[in-house]
């Protein structure tokens, strides 16, 4: 995967925590929230960024 897709997944996933409120709750005092892409070739996370 090109590190142009990567960034252009990582964007797509942080969008759709915030937009869906992936992870929102109000019980809890603290909560970290993370984007990921996985690469199925090299089967690691090639990219990750905590959502706020």
């Amino acid at each position: 995967m090109l590190t142009k897709d990567r960034e252009k997944k990582l964007i797509e996933a942080e969008f759709q925590m915030v937009e869906r409120g992936y992870g929102s709750s109000e019980d809890r005092l603290e909560l970290k929230r993370m984007a990921a892409v996985f690469s199925v070739e090299k089967r690691e996370f090639v990219k990750w960024s905590e959502v706020v």
